[in-house]
């Protein structure tokens, strides 16, 4: 699976391999996944400290897109993965056959 990360700041190696590490657990919730994509973006909303982490999980059929909000840009990262392995299992549940 490849992970592509975008950043209008810059994130610490430590950050990117956390991230990309993260990220390869997935493939034991759905292993069609192809690439994720994370884009981090500061002073979204009212807020201007806020950071808004988006993940992008590209799997045959519908991508799944999450995303969300936090000061701390590594705290919005794990909320929006929660969020996305979530969904994936709840995506993989639709498709099992009766």
């Amino acid at each position: 699976m490849k992970v592509l990360i975008e950043s209008q700041f810059v994130l610490k190696d430590t950050q990117k391999q956390h991230i990309e590490n993260t990220m390869q657990t997935l493939t034991a919730y759905e292993d069609r996944i192809t690439q994720t994509e994370i884009y981090f973006k500061a002073g979204d909303g009212n807020n201007a400290n806020e950071v808004s982490c988006t993940i992008r999980v590209h799997i045959p059929g519908n991508d799944v897109v999450i995303s969300d909000s936090d000061e701390d840009r590594m705290k919005a990262f794990n909320d929006a993965f929660q969020r996305s392995k979530r969904q994936l299992i709840k995506e993989k549940k639709a498709r099992r056959p009766y």
